[in-house]
Parts: structure tokens; sequence; C-alpha cells
């Protein structure tokens, strides 16, 4: 499926919420998003974890042609150090609207990349509409 996405020019919209994905198929997919191919991609509830996360979070960097405009992820225990790539990745990525990192073992150690996020006045944060961070770990301290 990943392989026929990233040769695919008229699919634009991929649902693969609570399908057993995993970090490799995650890693392929990545391509496809990094191609360019997919505005809308859902891959919540899958156990992606952080190799996933990390992949998905590289194909928005601009080396890459992504034109994603809402990646859920929710739900896929990617940790803190994927949340801070995927969050460095859609500062980057301009056209990026909608980010869920709900339900991923996201602690306070990632609020400083969530935060150059929303503070971000350069770049495709100004377009970013919706950040979804429920049921995840971030203390008192890093709500402030």
């Amino acid at each position: 499926l990943a392989e026929a996405l990233g040769e695919n020019y008229v699919v634009e919209i991929v649902d693969l919420g609570g399908c057993d994905v995993g970090p490799d198929a995650a890693v392929q997919i990545a391509n496809a998003v990094g191609k360019g191919m997919i505005e809308s991609l859902n891959l919540s509830n899958n156990r992606i974890g952080e190799k996933g996360g990390l992949a998905i979070a590289e194909s928005l960097f601009p080396r890459h042609k992504a034109r994603v405009k809402e990646l859920l992820l929710g739900g896929n225990r990617c940790g803190d150090k994927a949340a801070t790539h995927v969050t460095s990745g859609a500062i980057e990525c301009a056209t990026l609207t909608s980010l869920d990192l709900s339900g991923n073992e996201v602690t306070s150690d990632s609020v400083q990349g969530i935060s150059r996020l929303l503070d971000s006045q350069r770049t495709a944060a100004r377009g970013l509409v919706r950040l979804d961070l429920r049921w995840n770990s971030i203390d008192d301290f890093g709500a402030r």
C-alpha cells in the first residue's frame, strides 16, 4: 500500500487510523508524504512508535515536497523525541494546518519544541489552526 501511495497522483486523503500500522510501514508511508502526494494523513491509534514518528516528521522538512495539510498521529506512543521532531518539521511545512499528537506519551520535555511551533512567525505555524495534545503527560510546569 505504501509503495502504491508513493506513485499515486490521485489519492490525497489517506485514513489508516486503527489499522495496526507499525513503524516499518510508517517509514514507507512517510516517503509518500515526502513526495507531496498526500494532503491528509490519519495514522491515529496504530503502533508507529518513535521510529515511525521520526520518519513522518522527516517528510515534513522542505527538502522533501510534502504538502500535507492534516497530520493525525494520535495514540501512537511516539514519545518526546519524535514529537519534538514532528513539531520542528511542522514549523518548516508551509501547508500544515492541523496536527494531532494526542496520546503519544509526550511530556513536558517536548514543550519547548511545541512552544517554538506556536511562536513561529516566519513559517507554516502561522497557518496551524488545530493542535491536539490531549492524553499526554504535560504537567503544570509544561503547561505554563
